[in-house]
C-alpha cells in the first residue's frame, strides 16, 4: 500500500524508517512470504 502511495501514510506524511521498509520490500520480492498476525 505504501509503495503505491510513494511511501506516504494516509495523511500524506512520509513513512517512518523508509530505508528499512524499502529493504524489506526488496527482500520480499525474491522470497515467498506468508504474513500471519500473532497476538502480542
Amino acid at each position: 500500500k505504501w509503495r503505491k502511495s510513494n511511501w506516504k501514510t494516509a495523511n500524506g506524511k512520509a513513512v517512518k524508517n523508509k530505508d528499512l521498509w524499502l529493504l524489506l520490500d526488496k527482500k520480499i520480492q525474491i522470497h515467498s512470504i506468508e504474513w500471519k498476525w500473532v497476538k502480542g
